[in-house]
C-alpha cells in the first residue's frame, strides 16, 4: 500500500476501516484462515497508519507491532 508511508490521508484510513468491516461480516458467515489473516493485517496496517498521523513519526523509527511469521504470501503481524 503506497498511500500508507506517504503522510496522513484520512481516506485511506476509511477505506481500511470499511474493507476491515466488511471481512468481519464475511469471517461471521463464512470463516476462513484468509479472512481472518488479512483482518489482522489491514487492523495492523491501520493502527501504524493512525500512530505515524498522531505522533508525526515514520515508519522506519519504530512502532507497537513486530512482523510474526509468514503465511502464503501474507505476513501476520502480531500485536504487543
Amino acid at each position: 500500500m503506497p498511500a500508507v508511508h506517504g503522510g496522513p490521508n484520512s481516506a485511506v484510513e476509511a477505506a481500511c476501516e470499511t474493507i476491515i468491516r466488511a471481512h468481519e461480516a464475511c469471517i461471521v458467515t463464512l470463516n476462513t484462515e484468509f479472512q481472518r489473516v488479512f483482518k489482522r493485517v489491514m487492523r495492523a496496517t491501520l493502527m501504524v497508519v493512525k500512530d505515524q498521523n498522531k505522533t508525526g513519526w515514520s515508519h522506519e523509527s519504530g512502532s507497537e507491532m513486530d512482523s510474526g511469521t509468514r503465511h502464503g504470501n501474507v505476513d501476520i503481524v502480531r500485536e504487543r
